[in-house]
């Protein structure tokens, strides 16, 4: 997996004409900007290489601080393999297969689907949920960890009140995760452009009834996603 994504980072920075990044650059997360991201993540003797922090991620997350999973978080956007809107049907699939107490299917296909996007949100969450429906719960708390800190991550990205503090995402759908957690009744939802930008707006409901608008950053896969989306569809 670990030559994959190597191999994945030389063609995406050397070779991939998909996108020119003027655009992303200028995003920042936590004060560091997505250009920053991109270099220290795809420098093999810096302490930020993707495919080390993957590595270390499945191994021992512990080992791992705050700036290490926001650079593994937001560095996969720089991969070949970051496809977002591809992963949609696998993600849904696998909340379906739990729900239907199909855990050994969602087990395999949690794994398919980590083996191509190790963060994953959806992906890790339904494989502690397959893990847990199997009887295996110290396994599944290790990937319900993966899944708390990957949306902390996010979250930490922006307040999500304004559209000059949105949360970043690397896919649309992880704003859903930002609603389960706490507990959010979903309204409505529009996707706005700004200057250069491009955001989904959820207006949403919480326990107490109030009402509140969530800006969510989406311009990642907006313009890298649907560049790849547009190329699929043309080869198939």
């Amino acid at each position: 997996m670990y030559k994959n994504i190597c191999t994945s980072l030389l063609i995406l920075f050397c070779l991939n004409p998909l996108t020119t990044f003027s655009q992303i650059d200028e995003i920042e997360v936590q004060g560091i900007s997505l250009a920053t991201v991109r270099s220290m993540v795809s420098d093999a003797e810096g302490v930020y290489y993707y495919p080390n922090l993957v590595k270390e991620f499945q191994k021992k997350p512990e080992n791992l601080k705050n700036i290490d999973f926001l650079m593994l978080y937001y560095g996969y956007v720089f991969t070949e393999e970051y496809n977002p809107y591809a992963h949609f049907a696998l993600e849904d699939s696998l909340s379906s297969l739990n729900e239907q107490q199909m855990h050994n299917q969602a087990l395999m296909l949690a794994d398919s689907l980590l083996f191509i996007n190790p963060v994953s949100v959806f992906a890790n969450i339904q494989k502690a949920i397959a893990l847990d429906g199997l009887g295996k719960q110290e396994q599944s708390k290790d990937y319900l960890d993966r899944y708390r800190i990957l949306v902390e991550t996010l979250q930490a990205s922006g307040v999500g009140s304004t559209y000059e503090s949105p949360i970043v995402l690397i896919t649309p759908k992880d704003a859903q995760a930002i609603l389960l957690r706490y507990k959010l009744t979903e309204l409505s939802k529009t996707l706005n452009g700004k200057g250069s930008r491009y955001f989904d707006v959820y207006l949403v409901r919480n326990a107490e009834e109030k009402q509140y608008p969530i800006y969510f950053d989406v311009t990642l896969p907006r313009l890298i996603g649907m560049e790849k989306l547009k190329q699929d569809l043309s080869e198939n």
